[in-house]
C-alpha cells in the first residue's frame, strides 16, 4: 500500500479526535476521543518510521507513544470511576468544585 493511505488515515483520526474531544462533556467520551487522537498520531509515526532510511527513530517514537496512550487511558478510566462513585455522574459540566 501506498505511504498517502496511512497518513490520509491517520490525519483523519486525528482529526475525529479533537473534533469530538472538543464537543463532549462526558470524563469518558473525552478520553475515548483523545486516545483516537493519539492512535491517528501513532499510526503517523509509525508510517514515516518505516518509510525512513533509519527505522528505529519512528517506530521508538510510536512506541512511547502507545506507551503514554496506555497510561492515559488508564488514569482517565480510573478519574471517570472515581468522579462517578464520588458524585453519581460523569458530566463535567456538574463539576462545580472546579471553579472556586
Amino acid at each position: 500500500m501506498q505511504v498517502e493511505v496511512y497518513l490520509i488515515l491517520s490525519a483523519t483520526l486525528v482529526g475525529i479526535g479533537i473534533g469530538s474531544a472538543l464537543s463532549r462533556r462526558n470524563i469518558i467520551s473525552i478520553v475515548v476521543a483523545v486516545i483516537t487522537a493519539g492512535t491517528g498520531a501513532l499510526i503517523a509515526m509509525a508510517t514515516v518510521g518505516h518509510g525512513s532510511d533509519t527505522h528505529d527513530d519512528g517506530m521508538l517514537f510510536a512506541m512511547v507513544l502507545g506507551a503514554i496512550l496506555l497510561v492515559l487511558m488508564t488514569l482517565g478510566c480510573a478519574l471517570a470511576y472515581r468522579r462517578f462513585m464520588s458524585t453519581g455522574t460523569t458530566n463535567i459540566s456538574d463539576a462545580n468544585e472546579l471553579r472556586h
